[in-house]
């Protein structure tokens, strides 16, 4: 399965979250690589993991495994709960570790 077939499979309330999260992913980890690990997408470089995503019946879990936030998890209900700057500065540190 694909990332983007693991998104079409996702029910209504939680898609739009997994797909800005996607999104947001794609954008910064631009020299990761993005594939279905233990059924949930996850963004790799040398193949070490790095960050992810996974997606539950009413939210969102966006994963970081990386750099001084390693293991942090935070939950997402709606796009508007996004803090966009927040998870991409988590991301950009998670890069330079």
């Amino acid at each position: 399965m694909t990332v983007d077939a693991y998104l079409a499979t996702l029910p209504a309330n939680v898609h739009p979250v997994a797909e800005a999260l996607t999104d947001l992913l794609d954008s910064v980890l631009t020299h990761a690589d993005c594939r279905l690990r233990r059924g949930h997408p996850v963004w790799t470089v040398d193949d070490a993991p790095v960050a992810g995503l996974r997606a539950h019946r009413r939210h969102v879990t966006f994963l970081v495994w990386r750099g001084p936030w390693v293991d942090t998890a935070v939950r997402v209900c709606r796009t508007a709960d996004i803090p966009l700057a927040t998870f991409t500065a988590l991301l950009a540190e998670a890069l330079v570790a």
